[in-house]
């Protein structure tokens, strides 16, 4: 028995557990037999850490191997045979009864840390500008080839480990390392590193330009897949920026009184500058709100002044066409309609059918003179049935639709305030009727033709009542109509969401079209918004200058505006909003550029600059409260901190050292420098010097 316990356990048909539990029952010995399990589970144990130890350290001397060969040191390379043993024990290890992927997986991630602290810092703590900007695009490049190098010994982790837990795979997992531990720490001193070379550029430097794109092409190498959060950053501040150096610029051609042509000439050649330079930025989008900000700043923002100077200047001979291409502020869209093609089913008639052909053999065999065939009697009498069918069809279907017409056309009346009876549930309800009695016909589909109905309404109501009312108006005039007339306007959509709500339930998901509650969206944007969004953007922009000027606004409706915008918008985007914030960015760029160059001109000491400062930002911090999306106040903020401190650090660094600071203002001057502690360390950079 004891023999063939054994021949079992040997052919691993049992475990060894149960092997000697069940020889320790037939021998009777059962403590000589548990001492020796137990010897055996140690035994098993040391056998497992020896393995554990040799297939870690096999795997750690391929990668020490690896870093020698990047470092530089006279190593000899790799072979595929020495990575195929490296992968293959990170497989085991994988594989086995007691899964060690957690300690493998361990394992990638502190090579990577590990790496990043020997090798990427040291290398870019102490540099500064465009040698920053060489060495971390090289240090990054480095980092890529390495963990390239672990992700083919790890990667088996990517197949099952780091799906079933949910963790980052092993590429985001490399892209994740670098952004916490390098970018997070440097991006400031990369950012002002990328804006000197740009401006530098701009005002007529030579730079090398493939650096600032590699430069620009690491950020988005180095982002979450789907994110831009550094080049967005990065973005807000060129763009500020812009607007700065602009402004500063059209002031400078105001006072020397150049003449309107020249002004247009010179906006021409800046326009076309920019534009060249902005080739080499990754994103399409980032050179349109280039352009569009230095058109708002040269042209839009001085409109009534520059008006005036060519009405009593004129235009020199040939600038006419400059001026009609460097006006059009913005490109005219056209009104995109939804292409909607119906289609019917026309049923068979199969019982006419056999009715009938049985009807035209006995008509014939009554009357044998009066037909030839029978074909002929069925023809003629099935032509007949099938007409009186149609018009009672079709008597059918303009009934339907004229109910639906009807109750549709009383609410307009009770909307725009006729004295008419208010529709009652019994008579939503017909309608609805009508609506659900065409969507279920099996012979004839009336689905495309209900849906049209339904587009068509939106359509008249925005021709019929809200364009009207818009057209005209101006300023917080317009801003008022709108906020009122789409209230009104969700209103008689939502009463014909009621009516057509089977649409949504069976047809639209079918077609994978626009929803109702998208489509009304949809026409409201395309036949409104789109063409009296520039209007619009201007009277909300007016209002926020004139409250920043010190004027009393209502800024209730400045909020409902925001809103308006937000709440008309397709599911999860906010081109609309975008497109204002990145208009208000631009003002409060060339607005506090002009306002700190004023304080400039009349010599202010550094702790009056200070106090200003200080409170201009407060005072900004209390108007961004009415904004809907927090990321607003915060885009804002920073654009102010950056045109009126770190722009001109150097400055105002000098003025410190040559003034210091008045009695009392220490801590006013702490608590500024809490909120923007780069730029103060910059600044005591500079009165080092």
């Amino acid at each position: 028995m004891v023999l063939t316990l054994q021949a079992a356990f040997q052919h691993k048909a049992m475990d060894y557990g149960l092997y000697y539990f069940l020889c320790s029952l037939i021998s009777g010995n059962f403590v000589g037999v548990l001492h020796e399990m137990q010897e055996k589970k140690l035994q098993t144990k040391m056998e497992v850490d020896m393995m554990l130890n040799e297939k870690l350290k096999t795997i750690d001397d391929a990668i020490t191997k690896k870093k020698m060969i990047m470092d530089g040191h006279p190593v000899v390379p790799l072979t595929p045979a020495e990575k195929m043993v490296a992968y293959d024990c990170a497989f085991t290890l994988c594989t086995r009864k007691r899964d060690y992927s957690s300690m493998v997986y361990e394992k990638y991630t502190n090579c990577l840390s590990e790496r990043i602290q020997e090798r990427v810092l040291p290398g870019l703590m102490a540099k500064n500008g465009t040698e920053l900007l060489t060495e971390i695009t090289r240090l990054w490049s480095e980092y890529g080839e390495f963990a390239s190098f672990l992700s083919k010994i790890f990667a088996y982790l990517d197949r099952f480990y780091i799906p079933r837990r949910g963790l980052l795979s092993l590429a985001d997992s490399m892209r994740y390392y670098f952004r916490n531990l390098v970018c997070d720490k440097l991006f400031s001193k990369l950012q002002e590193a990328m804006m000197r070379l740009i401006i530098h550029e701009r005002e007529g430097g030579q730079i090398d330009r493939n650096l600032l794109k590699t430069a620009f092409y690491f950020f988005l190498e180095v982002e979450e897949k789907g994110t831009t959060h550094y080049y967005e950053k990065i973005e807000q501040i060129m763009l500020a920026e812009v607007a700065a150096y602009y402004t500063q610029l059209s002031l400078e051609w105001w006072f020397w009184r150049d003449t309107f042509s020249n002004y247009l000439r010179k906006v021409d050649w800046c326009l076309n500058q920019e534009e060249s330079r902005a080739e080499i930025y990754p994103l399409q989008t980032t050179k349109t709100k280039l352009l569009e900000v230095m058109k708002y700043v040269l042209l839009e923002r001085n409109a009534k002044k520059w008006g005036q100077k060519q009405n009593t200047e004129g235009l020199a001979a040939g600038d006419q066409y400059r001026r009609s291409d460097v006006c059009a502020f913005g490109v005219c869209k056209g009104i995109r309609n939804p292409q909607l093609v119906g289609f019917r089913v026309p049923g068979e008639a199969q019982k006419i059918d056999q009715i009938m052909e049985k009807f035209s053999k006995r008509y014939c065999k009554c009357n044998p003179k009066v037909f030839s065939s029978a074909d002929t009697a069925y023809a003629l009498a099935y032509s007949v049935i099938m007409r009186q069918t149609k018009m009672e069809v079709d008597m059918m279907l303009n009934e339907k639709l004229k109910t639906i017409d009807d109750a549709i056309t009383k609410k307009k009346m009770i909307m725009d305030g006729h004295p008419v009876v208010p529709l009652t549930p019994a008579e939503k309800m017909v309608a609805y009727d009508c609506v659900y009695t065409l969507l279920m016909r099996k012979q004839s589909d009336y689905c495309s033709l209900v849906y049209e109905k339904y587009t068509n309404c939106l359509s008249e109501r925005i021709q019929e009542r809200v364009l009207p009312g818009l057209m005209a108006k101006n300023g917080t005039e317009l801003l008022t109509e709108v906020t009122r007339l789409w209230s009104e306007y969700r209103e008689f959509a939502s009463f014909l969401l009621k009516i057509f709500e089977c649409l949504d339930r069976f047809y639209i998901r079918r077609r994978g079209l626009l929803s109702l509650a998208d489509t009304m969206r949809y026409y409201f944007r395309n036949l409104v918004c789109d063409k009296l969004f520039s209007k619009l953007q201007e009277a909300m922009m007016r209002l926020i200058i004139h409250e920043r000027e010190g004027g009393q606004i209502d800024r209730n409706l400045l909020k409902t505006a925001f809103y308006f915008f937000l709440e008309v918008e397709e599911k999860g985007t906010t081109h609309y909003y975008e497109k204002i914030e990145q208009i208000m960015l631009a003002e409060v760029a060339a607005y506090y550029t002009q306002l700190s160059l004023e304080w400039w001109f009349w010599r202010d000491t550094f702790s009056n600059y200070l106090r200003k400062v200080d409170w201009c930002l407060n005072q900004e911090e209390s108007r961004a409260e009415i904004y809907p999306l927090q990321t607003t106040k915060t885009k804002l903020l920073e654009v102010m901190k950056y045109v009126l401190l770190e722009r001109n650090a150097k400055k105002w660094g000098q003025k410190q050292n040559t003034e210091g600071l008045a009695a009392g203002d220490q801590d006013s001057s702490a608590v500024l420098a809490a909120s923007i502690a780069e730029v103060m360390s910059a600044l005591l950079g500079f009165a080092k010097e």
